[in-house]
């Protein structure tokens, strides 16, 4: 399991017609505002991803990212493959780094080839924490700790917090 940011772009995926130049803009202009790491860029049509080579530069290049006009949300997530049992293993090992009392998982899965559909995913995750974690409750309406998992097509990612 490898950390990464993730970049989400919000409202520039709506521009039609425009969407590649935008995209473009803003990964060079991200390029740009990073040439003092290294880090290798990765970009598609709704998301980018960051891998720095140096994980202790995260919170730095994080720094960096939030002055970029463009970026609707910054991610620092965990990045593994999309082999269930991985994904679950990946799930209980960041929850157990993170103190809460209540939480609620939320799957969105692009890889419409992935087995389990999102909401049933969603009911697995959540039974694995209740089971393996002591004194947690399921909330989903006001939770301490949201547990996002993104099924791609390469790729999971896992993550809990988002910076607008």
């Amino acid at each position: 399991m490898k950390k990464i940011i993730l970049i989400k772009y919000g409202e520039l995926t709506t521009k039609k017609a425009n969407r590649n130049l935008f995209v473009n803009t803003l990964y060079m202009n991200i390029k740009e505002a990073l040439k003092d790491y290294e880090v290798k860029i990765d970009k598609n049509r709704v998301r980018m991803f960051i891998e720095p080579l140096m994980e202790n530069e995260i919170d730095a290049i994080v720094e960096r990212l939030k002055k970029i006009f463009g970026i609707h949300s910054i991610v620092i997530a965990y990045e593994c493959d999309n082999n269930i049992d991985t994904i679950k293993k990946n799930v209980l090992e960041i929850a157990n780094n993170v103190n809460f009392k209540t939480f609620k998982v939320e799957t969105k899965r692009s890889n419409k080839n992935f087995p389990i559909q999102s909401t049933e995913f969603n009911r697995i995750i959540g039974g694995l924490l209740l089971k393996n974690i002591d004194n947690i409750k399921v909330d989903v309406h006001n939770p301490e700790y949201m547990v996002k998992i993104e099924i791609r097509d390469k790729n999971t990612y896992i993550y809990g917090r988002e910076i607008k």
